[in-house]
């Protein structure tokens, strides 16, 4: 009898054991539709709808680490570049942190934590996290986003190490050549530079940006009449593109058209659906028409655009953003106020950091006043002296 009672036992117990293995399993199976069905909406674009599937799937599994890579993924992709300080950014951060911690070795993990980052514009955070997922699991992705990584930190050598070995696991892809052609220009390779981000355009030419770095190396080679010539194409085909409007302005600006200059900067302002004074650009834009407005005696209007772009930047710093651009915009701002002890240290900061536009700030006109002193020549010779280097260890390599 005992025998019988403990074969019962024993029976009921298995019973249960499998009964609960195979609801645990069924819970697995919903998460994961939950998940995929998310991932379809985020990838259709629909970030929203996409977050509800993968919030329901952590209410059947808490610790779903996929789940909460796809968040962190689709949070990121509610918020332009330019966004940074933007709450779904620190949403996007968070929900990869908790999956890094649930799953590390998980690459996609990995990577939606590192892009979390990079959009945070916190650049030394975002880098392991990277190389790590690249580790896990290489492909062009990862090998363009280390790419990116290199050229945000100022390595420009690995760079572009790192956007050919991206092509090479996508090799019709233009926004490869494009990339790799930026950091040829950045190197001063501008023929094979042109080269490349010509082939880019010819693939992909519904992309004008793509354009910037052909008219950055016309003014570079003081070709100004071409550059005039193509901004002005660019516009009459995109009148309302924020970028190729203040790529306009800018054009003007650098070979003294200060008219035109502010004609296409003013616009930005009058587009619609859009806050251009956000961004990069925007900010960008609004120093330099302050500088136009300065040179044109509009003292009033001059320093509410210095203070917007000094506001701008100082906020992206205070965020802990990291960069370059933001330390030489500044640099601007102080020349053009006449501060030039700041407008230096903001100059050797974006030096530290791997300022690669050498080439663009010799020919600046908010610079012009500085470019006699022989700290202003020190960090200039520092600038050109790193580039080279670079340049003979990518040729080598």
């Amino acid at each position: 009898m005992k025998l019988i009672y403990l074969l019962i036992i024993f029976l009921f117990q298995s019973a249960c054991i499998t009964v609960y293995a195979q609801s645990d399993l069924v819970e697995k199976t919903l998460a994961e539709s939950f998940v995929n069905r998310g991932s379809e909406q985020l990838a259709e674009g629909n970030p929203d709808r996409a977050i509800e599937y993968f919030y329901k799937a952590l209410e059947i599994d808490p610790d779903y680490s996929s789940a909460y890579t796809q968040l962190s993924n689709a949070f990121r992709s509610q918020v332009p570049w330019d966004g940074f300080d933007r709450y779904e950014v620190d949403m996007a951060i968070s929900f990869g942190e908790k999956a890094v911690f649930l799953d590390p070795d998980d690459p996609e993990a990995r990577m939606a934590l590192g892009m979390a980052y990079y959009w945070k514009r916190w650049y030394r955070q975002a880098y392991p996290h990277i190389r790590h997922a690249d580790e896990l699991n290489a492909s062009a992705e990862t090998a363009a986003a280390l790419g990116v990584m290199e050229i945000e930190m100022g390595n420009f050598d690995r760079a572009l190490n790192e956007f050919e070995r991206a092509l090479q696991f996508d090799t019709t892809n233009p926004l490869l050549l494009f990339r790799i052609g930026s950091v040829e220009r950045i190197l001063g390779n501008r023929e094979r530079a042109r080269d490349l981000i010509q082939q880019a355009l010819e693939e992909f030419p519904d992309q004008p940006v793509l354009n910037t770095n052909i008219v950055y190396m016309l003014l570079e080679e003081e070709k100004f009449d071409e550059a005039i010539q193509y901004v002005e194409v660019l516009t009459a085909e995109y009148p309302d593109h924020l970028r190729l409007n203040a790529l306009a302005g800018l054009t003007h600006w650098y070979i003294g058209n200060d008219s035109e200059a502010i004609e296409y900067l003013e616009h930005i302002v009058e587009l619609p659906d859009q806050d251009p004074l956000i961004g990069w650009w925007g900010t960008y834009s609004s120093t330099v028409l302050g500088h136009l407005y300065k040179r044109a005696g509009h003292t009033e209007k001059a320093d509410a655009m210095f203070a917007n772009s000094l506001k701008g930047y100082k906020n992206r710093l205070t965020e802990g953003a990291e960069g370059w651009g933001y330390m030489f915009d500044l640099a601007r701002v102080y020349a053009v106020k006449g501060e030039n002890d700041k407008a230096l240290q903001w100059l050797s900061h974006a030096n530290e950091f791997g300022f690669p536009e050498y080439y663009m700030a010799l020919i600046d006109p908010m610079l012009e006043e500085m470019k006699d002193e022989p700290d202003f020549r020190q960090i200039m010779a520092d600038m050109e002296s790193r580039i080279e280097e670079m340049r003979e260890r990518a040729t080598n390599d």
